[in-house]
Formats: structure tokens, sequence, C-alpha cells
């Protein structure tokens, strides 16, 4: 099942999130990536059933390894004037699940968009912590894990190790 046999076609963000639980057998009627102009503040998939059918869902989104994460599971009676209807069920995720490649429960393929980025960052040379700097343009004076001064600057034994030459030692020294 692909996302173009649905009508009007799903929203890109939200589309691999109802592909994934249509296959897990959960019957969706409406879906929106949420946001400003959509119908939702947030990716929400509304379906039909009762309380197993709610549990089912969860599985099936909480099944792909934490792809989708799961902000809500509601039931909802909505009311037409004072009559209470029949519920149905409302997923929401924290974020818009749009992942490059997803694989289902039963093993097809689900094929959305994603673009990759890359963060420049700093590496620690005394304990290998790796972090993006929260300002710009200053370089840090410590490494946040293991606050040495020195996190830019190889070992002296790692030094000597490669054939380099130590800096010498400042010594601050009284000569009497």
């Amino acid at each position: 099942m692909t996302s173009e046999g649905f009508d009007p076609p799903l929203d890109p963000s939200i589309a691999a999130a109802v592909l994934m639980l249509r296959e897990g057998d959960v019957e969706t009627f409406e879906s929106s990536e949420g946001g400003p102009g959509h119908a939702y503040p947030e990716p929400t998939v509304r379906f039909g059933g009762e309380f197993y059918e709610g549990l089912r869902a969860l599985t099936t989104a909480r099944a792909t390894r934490d792809r989708f994460q799961v902000r809500e599971l509601r039931q909802v009676w909505p009311t037409i004037g004072n009559e209470v209807t029949d519920p149905y069920w409302e997923i929401t995720f924290s974020q818009a699940p749009h992942i490059s490649s997803l694989t289902s429960a039963r093993g097809s393929n689900i094929r959305v968009g994603m673009a990759r980025i890359t963060l420049a960052g700093y590496r620690c040379e005394r304990c290998d912590h790796e972090w993006t700097p929260r300002g710009k343009g200053e370089e840090p004076r410590v490494c946040p894990k293991c606050k040495s001064p020195y996190w830019n600057a190889p070992r002296r034994s790692e030094q000597r190790k490669a054939g380099q030459r130590p800096a010498k030692r400042k010594t601050s020294k009284a000569t009497t």
C-alpha cells in the first residue's frame, strides 16, 4: 500500500504513520501532519474501534522501535447537541514521523523523504567526548564532560608515541 492510493492524498509527514497503522490492521479514517493550516496542532491519526483497537494501534506504533514517538492515545466521545455519539480513537505523535525508510511489521518498505544535515562541533582529545557548542564564535575553554582545559591538545604521552616532540612546559618557579 502506498500513500498515493488515498483521496485526498495523505500529508507527507504523516503518511508513514498512517501506512504503518493500516498494515497493522488498524482502520484509520482521518489524519493530519499538524501545525498551522492543519486540522490539528500536532501530528494526529484518527481510527475507529473498541478498546482493543486502541491498544493494537499503540502496539503497532511502538513496534517500530521508537521511530514513531507516540505522544498520546485517547478515546474521544464527540457530542452532537446533547447526544453522545459513538467513540473513536486518536493517536498523536510528539513530532511528525517522517523517516527516510521504514519497514513495516509485515516487511514491506515505506519510503518518505528526509534531508541529511551535518553539524559542526568539538571533540575532547582527553576523553573523546563530542559536543555541539551553544554559542557561536568562541572556542570552548574546557571540555563539558571532563572539564579539562586541555581538551584541544593531545596528551604528551600520545605525542611521544606519534614521534612528535612535546612542547616544553612553562615553569613559574622563583629563582633565588
